[in-house]
């Protein structure tokens, strides 16, 4: 090829090696300015994601004010009345239940077993099935197990 071109070989290695660097800084370039878009928009996105959750967080607090200063009627309203039907539960209730999850409640319920009140705080264990939970909840000591 050096002698088609007509120029000594170290030349014709120069100078491929010279373009060689030149698209290599080239590409590093582009490729820079490519991350820094990519980073500056990450920022942004953060930011604004940020700026969401303070705004959620602010609403969920506003939220909670405003239901701690309903009077208590309505609070009374979120009880339940009274037990689930078949509590005290019989044993074909408990037939399917594979599991029980400790929780705590954040809501009035009635114990499936006993159907004794359980207050909203109070800790409990909610029933499993094979399909998930099955909306049935047990205080401690009455907890069915054999």
């Amino acid at each position: 090829m050096a002698d088609d071109l007509r120029v000594p070989v170290s030349n014709l290695v120069r100078n491929v090696l010279e373009e060689a660097f030149s698209v290599v800084e080239q590409v590093s370039e582009d490729l820079g300015g490519v991350l820094d878009d990519v980073l500056d928009g990450a920022e942004e996105a953060s930011e604004r994601y940020s700026r969401h959750r303070r705004g959620s967080r602010r609403r969920s607090r506003r939220h909670a004010r405003s239901s701690r200063d309903d009077d208590s009627t309505e609070a009374e309203a979120d009880v339940p009345s009274e037990p689930p039907a078949g509590a005290p539960a019989s044993g074909d209730l408990f037939a399917g239940i594979v599991a029980w999850q400790p929780v705590v409640l954040h809501a009035p319920q009635f114990c499936a077993r006993t159907g004794a009140s359980l207050a909203a705080g109070e800790r409990a264990y909610a029933a499993i099935g094979a399909h998930g939970l099955t909306g049935l909840y047990v205080r401690e000591d009455a907890l069915p197990v054999d």
